[in-house]
């Protein structure tokens, strides 16, 4: 993550580029830091960019103005997401400016041989709701503010990373750009 963020990091972001097939040269996961957490508790997820061929290989990450790793959770029965509000997302306010997303930008990291990066991306056991009163202040990349709205029930969960990985081939699961794990909640 602190790569990243490195201005040394800044690609220019080429409207012509081709998505890039790593199917068998990157492999990307996640993992929890623990197998199970208490309702409404905090875990850690490891993602992972493992670099399997025998050359560099350079990974472009969108940054607007930093990466954006964000987990979404799925109920492990039936599929369902279960970590965002009820309904859609609220109107904002009269009177309030649109929310215009800033330029977003590219950062480049290279991986060589067989090298590995990670980053830990939190994830609390949570529902959420909409939280108008964190409008102002949220940057409108992150979309709609959310705020802790208790705990999710008992029971097993697939936990699916968004990265900002992008310009790679991919199938309709993104199963380069968003690695998924799965937790217990006890």
């Amino acid at each position: 993550m602190s790569a990243l963020n490195l201005s040394a990091c800044e690609a220019f972001k080429d409207p012509n580029a081709k998505p890039v097939d790593l199917k068998d040269k990157v492999v990307v996961t996640a993992s929890a830091d623990s197998a199970s957490v208490a309702p409404g508790g905090h875990a850690e997820v490891l993602v992972t960019f493992k670099n399997k061929s025998s050359g560099p290989i350079a990974l472009d990450f969108v940054v607007d103005p930093t990466p954006r790793f964000s987990v979404e959770t799925f109920n492990a029965r039936s599929n369902r997401r279960v970590d965002m509000p009820p309904g859609s997302e609220p109107r904002l306010p009269k009177g309030t400016d649109p929310r215009v997303p800033g330029e977003a930008k590219l950062a480049r990291v290279t991986l060589v041989a067989n090298g590995v990066a990670t980053v830990h991306v939190p994830w609390d056991a949570v529902k959420t709701r909409w939280a108008p009163e964190k409008l102002k202040g949220t940057p409108p990349e992150m979309g709609y503010p959310r705020a802790p709205a208790g705990p999710l029930a008992r029971g097993k969960y697939n936990l699916r990373v968004v990265t900002p990985l992008t310009n790679v081939f991919e199938g309709i699961d993104h199963e380069v750009s968003a690695p998924r794990t799965t937790i217990q909640i006890q």
